[in-house]
């Protein structure tokens, strides 16, 4: 099951704000959440750092195959996690640094004390569930932790701390040169001391001493000779204690992953939309299939069902987008990204059936609101965008540009994306590109080109837009005065 360092947080990329912002990723994030901060962090660290592996994507789906059937497991593996981590903070944690011995023990012993009622319930989960999955890794968790954490050695722990609470202890050392104590070796107290050895030792058969109360070096010299006597012992139960803590902590990082899939998975059914474990093959395979493919963060935004849309896209570089305004072409975008980010995360996508290649990255170009200081225009800001952009861009990448360089002439505009289109192709970056320019639109799809795939946004005769991506040619216009009459009649165009 252990994912390893796929899950832990990872740099955030610096295009991050930009995919939250065009993709809306947030809402998928938060629907994956289900209002827990930890989980969100998770999911979107899994999101913004894709596998990098075919064999990675196949290990978070097999146990995911297992936790979408049996999501109660999920939830309350998480939950007994987050409680024993919670219940350790309630502990004072200063023994990571004391280096008083007799402290340290005692901290030591409470953290593995309140830890001990969750660490039986993690053994119960796991015998009562690893003969209920299927999948290798998360019957090997499941196992692992029901036999690291048998009753008969947590029963034994559990004495251990017991007798590590007593206030007395047995001693035995040695008197070397000048005195000095030497070979100092702690003995573990019976359970049951019988009541005579309570009583202090006949006279002549003992030799005792009494510290004064007023004598504070006398107090000083027995204290750190109780402190030498429980160093080895406080040494070894802190690496205890440090290590139950860091295993719970993964664990609780590795349940959030996949309680997050749980969560989103069932957030989308809610709102009728059809969800799936998507094949991913190794980069530069060039596959590109879907049927149903949707945009999972307007579902979560209406609440309802959106219309799907079937891709056929293997071995395509540009799929090149135009077709009537407002008829789902930004949409039908926004559901490719992310439908390869959550793919390469691991998770259920929103489609019926989808088939992706590895991408080494997913990159947004979307129109901006202009600049409100009037330092620059719109273009500028357009290209210094797309100059970073190509920057960071690695080879092999997924590129999405919403009407990109709209904002100058088209014939400018027309010249500049076919640079900057042809550049990222030769580097095997996807490129899937929504334009109003119907040069543009027209060269790639009568060049010929094999890798160029054109699709269209379908509107009806009447002018109702369906929403429908489909493969065709584009058109000429792209229906505007269909908007008009929207907004201000359609008696009004005849005036």
């Amino acid at each position: 099951m252990n994912p390893g360092e796929e899950t832990r947080h990872l740099p955030v990329p610096s295009h991050a704000n930009d995919l939250v912002q065009d993709l809306g990723l947030d809402v998928v994030i938060n629907a994956a959440a289900s209002g827990d901060r930890f989980i969100a962090d998770v999911v979107s660290n899994a999101l913004l750092n894709p596998a990098t592996t075919v064999e990675q994507v196949q290990h978070r789906h097999q146990v995911l195959t297992d936790v979408l059937a049996q999501p109660a497991l999920i939830r309350d593996l998480y939950r007994c996690t987050v409680e024993a981590l919670e219940a350790e903070r309630g502990v004072r944690r200063s023994w990571f640094t004391q280096t008083h011995s007799t402290a340290a023990l005692r901290r030591a012993v409470d953290v593995v004390s309140v830890l001990m009622d969750h660490l039986r319930e993690l053994r119960r989960l796991a015998e009562d569930n690893r003969d209920l999955v299927q999948s290798a890794p998360l019957q090997g968790l499941l196992e692992r932790q029901a036999h690291d954490l048998a009753e008969d050695y947590l029963d034994e722990v559990s004495e251990y701390l017991r007798a590590l609470r007593s206030e007395a202890i047995s001693v035995d050392a040695h008197l070397g040169k000048w005195n000095s104590v030497r070979g100092y070796e702690l003995h573990r107290p019976p359970a049951h001391r019988p009541w005579k050895e309570l009583a202090p030792p006949p006279l002549g058969h003992a030799y005792t001493f009494v510290i004064p109360p007023r004598d504070d070096a006398g107090a000083d010299a027995l204290s750190a000779m109780r402190d030498r006597s429980v160093g080895q012992v406080a040494e070894v139960l802190d690496r205890s204690a440090r290590h139950i803590l860091g295993w719970l902590t993964e664990l609780r990082t590795q349940t959030a992953f996949y309680l997050g899939c749980v969560n989103l998975d069932q957030a989308l059914v809610d709102t009728g939309t059809p969800t799936c474990l998507p094949t991913v093959t190794p980069a530069g395979d060039g596959r590109l299939t879907a049927r149903g493919l949707r945009d999972p963060a307007l579902a979560l935004r209406t609440g309802g069902p959106v219309v799907g849309n079937d891709v056929e896209g293997d071995g395509k570089l540009l799929l090149l987008i135009t077709g009537a305004n407002s008829g789902g072409k930004s949409t039908f975008l926004r559901s490719l990204g992310l439908a390869q980010m959550m793919a390469q995360a691991g998770m259920p996508v929103a489609a019926e059936q989808a088939t992706l290649d590895l991408r080494t990255g997913v990159f947004t170009h979307f129109r901006r609101e202009e600049d409100a200081s009037m330092t620059s225009g719109k273009l500028d800001e357009e290209l210094r965008r797309m100059s970073g952009l190509v920057d960071r861009l690695p080879a092999g990448g997924l590129v999405l540009l919403n009407e990109s360089f709209a904002s100058t002439y088209e014939h400018e505009g027309t010249a500049i994306a076919t640079d900057v289109v042809t550049a990222l192709m030769d580097r095997a970056v996807r490129v899937a590109y929504v334009t109003h320019m119907y040069a543009l639109a027209h060269a790639f799809t009568e060049s010929e080109d094999a890798r160029v795939l054109p699709l269209h946004a379908e509107r009806s005769d009447d002018g109702t837009r369906t929403f429908r991506i489909l493969p065709g040619s584009p058109a000429a216009t792209s229906h505007a005065v269909d908007l008009w009459d929207t907004v201000f009649g359609a008696e009004q165009t005849t005036a």
